[in-house]
């Protein structure tokens, strides 16, 4: 046995102190880990893949054994095991002599009153009991790639879904945001024994979402807005270089084109990494880096959103005021202030806390190289992010109540017709409000339960709706980039004849080009 162990030994290697044989998938050709198993764990290993995940018979049982475990003459064993299981035995040797056609109808009704029964109620709600008393513990998510585990199937030609992740440890471990020691379960005397039964995947669901469409979808989408926002906001930068600093809006403005400067920087990482089959350094890298930065500059830019809102109030409600929040200082100390605190007390700390290496593809989940003081980090985050930018919704939406007051009573007082005037108006009243809710508004919302779900564990279709809503609003929400550029134009008078200064002179540049 040492001499047969022996000739394994390139493809063997220790993770976390544990012994795995490391092989390629035939069908997929991923990187399969699998756990060297002693003689004493045998028992135990075939009782989780065959008796908890529903004695589906010899085929999956072998399957499943060969993508978490390795030892000699394992398709000898599982083949016995299986054929001593009283529940899946479909046919038993006649002991008396009958024709062919009695025993074949024995048969026959044996195999279909145990599909019957598979297939019954009862069936049903003793797999779902057996998941929720083993499997709770470990939760797993619809957008995991353990889901395709789900399929059961007798036919021997029947091989996993490439999707299926479970052959590697540390995916399993990445994915239910637990560390790899979660698969190895202490006893009272010191030995490891595997944790059989929280391999086993959720019961399937059929919840009509191809989230592989969706996978490949968001990213093409990204990198679509990579060219308009790269133009605008490019065009915005160059042009507010040329405009001189004299009022608290000027400087909001010039911090929000630097907000999208970045978010633009950060776009086509954040597209690549979410492309399926991207090399495993690049989705660490979005984790870790361009990612943190991305959701930064979008935090930033809700803030400043914020600060545009209130200015518009001190000028139009109080135009005439001697209040702090009016001047340069004011302005340049709050966009400061805003730029250190949130470098400094949300990228700082996820990037340090960060600090996992990656051993597989982290899939949509960046929580695998999150130790728990990441995660719990993580969770305070995303609750401190929800406040603030609700804090920032109401603001917005107070401050542009008490602005449109204010503008159509100033319209009634001086009963003026101008109807596109009024209309010009409502426009550069509206604009940041407009921007602030059509983008933000909607990913937030919808943050609120998938954090919840997300943190609960629940493996549902809800979940699964949830989960593509939020890419959808993520995307709507980046948007912005390309939105305010429009915020630009409508309230900024020498943002606008600087930006129709350059029309003219490109138009001038292209009638001399032609006329050649």
């Amino acid at each position: 046995m040492v001499m047969r162990i022996l000739k394994q030994w390139d493809k063997l290697t220790v993770l976390d102190g544990i012994l795995y044989r490391v092989t390629r998938d035939p069908v997929t050709k991923h990187k399969r880990f699998q756990f060297v198993l002693p003689d004493s764990l045998k028992s135990q290993a075939l009782a989780g893949v065959h008796d908890l995940a529903g004695h589906q018979g010899q085929p999956r049982a072998l399957s499943l054994v060969r993508q978490r475990f390795f030892w000699y003459d394992v398709e000898k064993d599982v083949r016995s095991y299986v054929r001593n299981c009283a529940r899946n035995v479909l046919r038993d040797d006649c002991v008396c002599d009958y024709n062919a056609y009695v025993k074949s109808l024995a048969t026959d009704l044996q195999s279909a009153m145990l599909l019957a029964q598979r297939h019954s109620s009862v069936e049903q709600k003793h797999q779902s009991d057996q998941y929720n008393k083993k499997v709770k513990g470990l939760p797993l998510a619809v957008e995991d790639d353990l889901r395709s585990v789900d399929t059961v199937s007798h036919d021997p030609s029947n091989v996993p879904d490439p999707e299926a992740a479970v052959s590697e440890p540390e995916s399993v471990a990445e994915h239910s945001v637990v560390d790899s020691s979660s698969w190895l379960n202490v006893a009272s005397n010191g030995t490891a024994r595997p944790l059989l039964s929280s391999s086993l995947p959720p019961p399937p669901q059929d919840c009509h979402i191809s989230e592989r469409v969706m996978d490949l979808a968001f990213p093409c989408l990204y990198f679509l807005l990579l060219g308009p926002a790269l133009l605008l906001n490019v065009v915005a930068a160059w042009i507010s270089l040329r405009i001189p600093t004299k009022s608290t809006f000027m400087v909001y403005l010039k911090n929000l084109i630097a907000t999208d400067l970045l978010a633009t920087a950060m776009l086509p990482f954040k597209a690549a990494s979410d492309l399926p089959g991207v090399p495993t350094s690049l989705r660490a890298f979005a984790c870790r880096y361009s990612d943190v930065l991305f959701y930064f500059s979008m935090n930033v830019s809700i803030l400043l959103l914020g600060l545009i809102s209130l200015d518009r109030f001190f000028k139009i409600v109080r135009p005439f005021g001697r209040l702090p929040g009016q001047g340069l200082a004011f302005g340049a100390g709050m966009c400061a202030s805003v730029w250190v605190l949130l470098f400094s007390a949300t990228v700082v700390p996820t990037m340090v806390l960060t600090d996992r290496e990656p051993t597989n593809k982290t899939g949509d989940n960046c929580m695998a190289l999150k130790g728990p003081a990441g995660l719990d980090f993580h969770i305070g985050v995303i609750v401190a992010n929800q406040i603030l930018f609700f804090g920032v919704c109401a603001l917005t939406v107070v401050c542009y109540t008490c602005i449109a007051h204010r503008v159509l009573r100033s319209y009634r007082d001086s009963r003026s017709s101008n109807e596109r005037g009024r209309r010009e108006a409502k426009a550069r009243v509206f604009i940041v409000l407009a921007v602030f809710l059509v983008c933000f508004v909607p990913y937030h919302v919808v943050r609120v339960p998938y954090t919840r779900l997300q943190t609960s564990g629940e493996n549902s279709c809800r979940r699964a709706s949830l989960r593509v809503a939020k890419k959808a609003f993520l995307w709507l929400a980046t948007t912005n980039i390309c939105l305010d550029p429009l915020i630009y134009i409508f309230l900024c008078r020498a943002f606008r004849e600087r930006l129709l200064e350059v029309w003219r002179s490109l138009l001038v540049v292209l009638q001399q080009y032609t006329a050649r």
